[in-house]
């Protein structure tokens, strides 16, 4: 049978609609809060920001089509360990966090600063995030239609409002403050790298290539032809990705001495939203948040309802979608506050596991690795990755592991990986028949 190829209009619209389905609320607010932090550091800073909010996702979505799916990539360390990686990754970019924090984050930044700061804002909250919740389940009901809807209405006109923003901005008078703030005045690339842990793409990009899969195999394309087609629309959607951060860490910098006083990348934007077209930059800044949200909202609730339904075959996928969007919708109602308060650990624990999954199947063919060392490596990571939280989040002392570099920035699984895999491949060249480990 000959293999069906996509055409322009076909792989443009696919890599389009990923990288909507990965800009959503953390990737608006990340980007010009590190610019104002990291001050002349803000270069290096970016770099390390998308390194791990581009690169690695998009090295995700390429993992995930060659492994199959997220289940199937975690398997190759164990079962029990899968059930507990991708229950705790949906977890994650699910209901528990990423996707309450969409529905959150549009009202807290953009309709919230506009009520009376009272306490009495739950019934307004509650309205929009019905409504915006309906909107989602609506989206989301017929995956098949993701594309079109995602890849050639919202995601571009997403694209067309930032551009518009950033050129507003650009035409205005600019006050840079070049001061270098924590945590990237101790090092503005790993900072980086830290900073776009928070974006939740890594972990999301083990959900979303099923969704790119999905669609490729819609448009008759092979199974054999999976990954490298996806390393080419992961390609598309990192290129978009990494110019949309640039253009708005520039509007973080050049807008840094007049936010000084700014706690998030929300308030900066408002911020120069309103400086370069007054009144209607507001309502420009809330459908940006809002559609930008939206998308990512469609994108993680089809990908999840899909694995679950994998999971739990039992429950149809309208039923877990049902069951997802209501979860989420009374979640998002506790406040972006309290989303993020829980987050964070759970991110610095769960995210180097992802990454390290991730190379581990990327390399397989060429490093032939055996499930022994596969097992061991990911134990390794985990291991060091629950101290890390422990020692950075809840101040418990590791003295075991202090020594290792990167400990304090939360890096400190990157150096024992490399050295394990480095490891492996001397042995393979030493002792090239000896397959137990």
């Amino acid at each position: 049978m000959k293999e069906s190829k996509l055409t322009k209009s076909q792989f443009i619209s696919i890599g389009v609609m990923l990288f909507g389905l990965f800009f959503g609320a953390g990737n608006l607010i990340f980007p010009p809060f590190l610019a104002k932090e990291a001050g002349e550091q803000t270069l290096w800073a970016l770099v390390g920001f998308i390194l791990s909010g581009v690169v690695l996702s998009i090295l995700g979505v390429a993992a995930v089509a060659k492994a199959g799916d997220m289940i199937q990539l975690s398997e190759q360390v164990s079962k029990p360990f899968s059930r507990f990686f991708v229950f705790t990754s949906l977890l994650l970019i699910g209901p528990g966090v990423a996707i309450p924090r969409a529905g959150s984050t549009p009202y807290e930044m953009v309709v919230a600063p506009y009520l009376q700061q009272d306490g009495g804002n739950f019934l307004p909250q509650l309205i929009y995030t019905v409504i915006f919740f309906i909107a989602a389940y609506s989206l989301s009901r017929k995956p098949g239609k993701i594309v079109q809807r995602i890849g050639r209405i919202t995601a571009p006109s997403l694209i067309v409002l930032i551009i518009i923003l950033v050129i507003g901005v650009a035409t205005t008078h600019h006050n840079i403050d070049p001061t270098v703030l924590p945590p990237y005045n101790d090092g503005a690339f790993t900072g980086g790298i830290i900073a776009g842990y928070n974006t939740l793409d890594v972990i999301a990009s083990l959900a979303f290539g099923l969704v790119v899969a999905l669609a490729l195999k819609q448009y008759g394309v092979s199974k054999e032809a999976l990954p490298k087609v996806t390393i080419q629309i992961g390609t598309l959607a990192g290129s978009i990705l990494a110019i949309i951060y640039s253009v708005l860490a520039y509007v973080g910098y050049t807008m840094s001495g007049y936010v000084a006083e700014a706690t998030n990348g929300a308030q900066i934007l408002y911020i120069a939203a309103i400086s370069a077209f007054g009144r209607i930059g507001a309502v420009m800044l809330a459908l940006i948040f809002t559609v930008a949200c939206l998308n990512t909202c469609v994108g993680l609730l089809t990908s999840l309802s899909e694995y679950f339904h994998k999971l739990f075959p039992r429950w149809s996928y309208q039923q877990i979608l049902l069951l997802l969007v209501i979860a989420s919708a009374i979640l998002a109602n506790f406040g972006l506050d309290s989303i993020l308060t829980y987050s964070i650990p759970l991110l610095v624990f769960i995210y180097p596991v992802a990454i390290a999954l991730v190379f581990l199947e990327l390399l397989r063919n060429k490093m032939n690795f055996t499930s022994l060392f596969t097992r061991l490596t990911v134990y390794m990571v985990l291991a060091i990755s629950f101290f890390s939280v422990l020692y950075n989040t809840f101040n418990v002392d590791t003295p075991f592991l202090s020594y290792l570099p990167l400990y304090d920035e939360g890096l400190g699984w990157v150096i024992p990986f490399v050295i394990a895999i480095l490891m492996y491949k001397v042995k393979t060249l030493i002792f090239p028949n000896a397959d137990t480990f």
